[in-house]
């Protein structure tokens, strides 16, 4: 029983480590700082909780910032 729980655990560790993965590499940090945390994350359990408490995600721009989306075109301006 523990043997299938651990790889269940490894497995959403996994899953949620490549979720962060792809958020981190989309926005605009350094180089370096994508690598680290793309290191970091791959250690089981441990990498995407530490991520999660101690990566700066980006701040939200204010309303008047953000880009409108057009659904006629199903775009954003």
């Amino acid at each position: 029983m523990l043997d299938t729980l651990t790889k269940a655990v490894f497995v959403v560790s996994v899953l949620v480590a490549i979720v962060c993965m792809q958020s981190l590499w989309r926005g605009r940090y350094h180089t370096s700082k994508k690598i680290f945390w793309t290191l970091f994350l791959f250690v089981p359990v441990m990498g995407p909780i530490l991520y999660a408490g101690l990566f700066e995600p980006p701040p939200v721009k204010p309303k008047n910032e953000q880009p409108e989306f057009d659904p006629a075109s199903r775009r954003w301006k």
